[in-house]
């Protein structure tokens, strides 16, 4: 089944309570501990449709979750395009890499009506003296976002090969969050696909078409369900091997 969205009452709810606290919060922590966290979270951040939750470079005041909804993260190069680097969906965390510099280096932006908690850092750090725990947490945090940034589409991969492994990506999100891995929503369109695949708008639609045709996937308005979970990897492992032979592709297929 697909994510269903969060309802206005669910949203109102602190970290003891709410459907996303075993994504977000260290397995075990003692109620007294949660109710320590819960002071450092902001929960009540509603974003609309189209409208920015931060923008590059502004300063970084702590790092989010989504709670409902879905951003894209959208890098504008120094000629003023458009790149989208990641999407977030519920139980992903976001705003971590801009430790470093302190600002932020993209903007992130709600594809639909969404909602984040928002976790002040220095706060976060302080209160880790006091749950142990919270520090590997933090830690975890930042070991996965640096794993999902290896696994961004090389320029060498075929366009099925980009598309069959973002929909793996999504089916493996979605299951690590307790819903199922051959039936999600996709809450972006096809052009900001292309966008973050480094695709034509024309290929991204093509591709859908092929596996659709191929009765490999089905696509109901914004809803995909993988209909061979097995085929679409062993396709992705054999466009693994010939691209290795392969010129790398442009940009834009």
């Amino acid at each position: 089944m697909s994510v269903p969205p969060l309802s206005l009452q669910q949203l109102k709810l602190k970290c003891q309570h709410c459907s996303l606290k075993s994504l977000c919060i260290p397995v075990g922590l003692p109620a007294a501990d949660i109710r320590l966290l819960e002071k450092i979270v902001n929960s009540q951040i509603t974003i609309h449709k189209g409208k920015a939750l931060f923008s590059q470079d502004q300063a970084f005041q702590g790092f989010y979750t989504v709670r409902s909804g879905a951003f894209k993260y959208v890098y504008q190069t120094p000629t003023s395009q458009d790149q989208i680097l990641a999407f977030y969906l519920p139980g992903d965390f976001f705003g971590l890499d801009a430790l470093h510099t302190e600002k932020h280096p993209a903007t992130a932006i709600a594809l639909q009506e969404s909602s984040v908690c928002q976790v002040d850092f220095d706060q976060l750090l302080k209160l880790s003296h006091q749950i142990p725990s919270l520090q590997r947490f933090i830690l975890n945090l930042m070991s996965e976002q640096t794993c999902e940034s290896l696994t961004m589409a090389l320029p060498n991969q075929t366009a099925e090969q980009r598309m069959i492994g973002f929909l793996l990506q999504l089916s493996e999100h979605s299951e690590r969050r307790g819903y199922s891995s051959k039936q999600f929503s996709l809450p972006m369109q096809n052009k900001e696909i292309a966008n973050h695949l480094g695709l034509a708008v024309e290929t991204v639609s093509r591709t859908f078409t092929d596996l659709a045709q191929h009765n490999l996937i089905d696509i109901s308005q914004k809803t995909v369900t993988l209909l061979d979970l097995e085929t679409l990897r062993a396709r992705t492992r054999l466009n693994q091997a010939s691209s290795k032979k392969a010129p790398p592709n442009n940009r834009f297929s």
